[in-house]
């Protein structure tokens, strides 16, 4: 396909609801990318199949993309796009905005995983605590590694290009010291928490109560209180029961005048120019005994909203003791 992108309007120019498949289809665009699809009615619900889809732009002028475009406020998509590539004939310009969607729109879901080309892939969703969009974003191979999930409560996100900090000797991810980077944004205030990342450790030794620790990496501009987040320990016990316990997240300490900070850690973050952080760290003792050869799971959870945002690196490593 060439020349100017599908336009998709309705029959009436306002109604769309509609099924695309673009699986193994490609198109060529010349000097810029013109768009592959343009959801241009004003009501539109689209379900969008595009594996193994190419779009290649010849001699491109300028950074590619965007592919899809669907702005209109009561506009609904779910994308899926697995493997292809955004391509320039000359190989010097990569796609760093393959969407142009509306930003308010809380139930858009996107899945875009191993498309070469496309290197810094998000929406910019309007914070919002009761949305429910989200962007699944892998690169897991080739010169631009990184993963991202993106909400409009907040994003979790990593990139392989030296940027991160790391925590100890977490630098195994293809030889790249990395971390989660969670961006805090909207979540509920005083009412529930919401889950941003799980972590999972598996515990070989004997049968014995355990130390969970989660190392974080805060900045010194922002006091961090306990009650601010949540650490959720999920295991099994040496009886073979189930327990969930946790640490942090009581919102009601939010209204009182004796709050606590986040513990300081000792860990050692490596800081790859990420100045005036400091490590912290959310920890738990188990109740029980964890089971030996189990797994434990420990999930971080959001307990109040922020605005602006705030950014808070997690160590991917649980520490166990």
């Amino acid at each position: 396909m060439t020349g100017r992108p599908v336009a998709l309007v309705g029959d009436n120019g306002t109604s769309l609801y509609m099924l695309v498949d673009l699986s193994g289809s490609m198109t060529v665009h010349r000097a810029t990318m013109k768009g592959a699809l343009l959801f241009a009615a004003s009501n539109t619900i689209a379900r969008v199949v595009m594996h193994g889809f190419v779009a290649e732009v010849n001699a491109a002028t300028g950074p590619l993309g965007p592919c899809i475009s669907m702005i209109n406020a009561s506009s609904v998509l779910d994308l899926e796009w697995v493997c292809g590539e955004v391509r320039d004939s000359l190989g010097v310009y990569r796609c760093v905005t393959p969407l142009q969607l509306n930003v308010s729109q809380g139930t858009t879901q996107i899945t875009i995983d191993s498309v070469i080309g496309i290197t810094d892939a998000s929406v910019g969703w309007t914070a919002s605590y009761g949305n429910t969009a989200r962007l699944r974003w892998v690169s897991a191979e080739g010169p631009n590694k990184a993963f991202r999930i993106e909400t409009p409560q907040y994003t979790v996100d990593w990139r392989g290009d030296g940027t991160f900090p790391y925590c100890g000797a977490a630098a195994d991810l293809r030889g790249v010291g990395w971390s989660h980077r969670v961006t805090w944004t909207a979540a509920p205030l005083h009412s529930m928490a919401v889950t941003a990342l799980k972590l999972s450790r598996f515990h070989r030794s004997a049968a014995a109560q355990r130390t969970l620790t989660m190392e974080l990496y805060v900045p010194d501009a922002t006091t961090i209180y306990d009650d601010e987040l949540q650490m959720v320990v999920a295991y099994i016990d040496s009886t073979d029961v189930p327990r969930i316990e946790q640490a942090g997240g009581l919102v009601a300490l939010q209204f009182s005048s004796t709050r606590s900070p986040l513990a300081s850690s000792s860990a050692s973050w490596t800081a790859n120019g990420v100045a005036s952080f400091s490590a912290k760290k959310l920890e738990l003792t188990t109740a029980y005994e964890v089971k030996e050869n189990s797994e434990v799971t420990v999930s971080l959870a959001l307990c109040k909203a922020r605005s602006p945002s705030l950014v808070v690196y997690v160590s991917p490593e649980l520490g166990l003791a």
